[in-house]
């Protein structure tokens, strides 16, 4: 039996979808479109650490001898709580980064 569980957490929307959603919500409000590019280009390393995917596993002892369906019960008790701290952060996350792109398209605009 393997005793290392791989937990990957990533957002559904990569970075790519985020910037191009400012982008559009930029040109919506009536931005130039080389100031939205220049805005968006300015945002992509600030939002690149808070976006991208991270991997982590559950390594259990070696010693542990679990069934297939005790294994099983230990990946979903697991994935519930990786994906409950997820859903806790992701909206206060969300609400950053609509934050940091309003700051961008005034200072932009202004």
């Amino acid at each position: 039996m393997d005793n290392v569980i791989p937990f990957p957490i990533k957002d559904k929307h990569g970075l790519r979808y985020v910037l191009d959603l400012i982008r559009n919500s930029y040109l919506k409000t009536g931005m130039d479109p080389q100031l939205a590019d220049e805005a968006v280009a300015e945002l992509e390393p600030l939002l690149e650490p808070l976006i991208g995917g991270y991997e982590s596993v559950l390594e259990l002892p070696d010693d542990l001898r679990l069934s297939e369906e005790q294994l099983e019960t230990v990946v979903q008790a697991h994935g519930k709580a990786v994906q409950g701290i997820f859903d806790h952060y992701a909206p206060r996350m969300n609400l950053a980064i609509a934050t940091i792109a309003s700051l961008m398209r005034k200072r932009y605009t202004d």
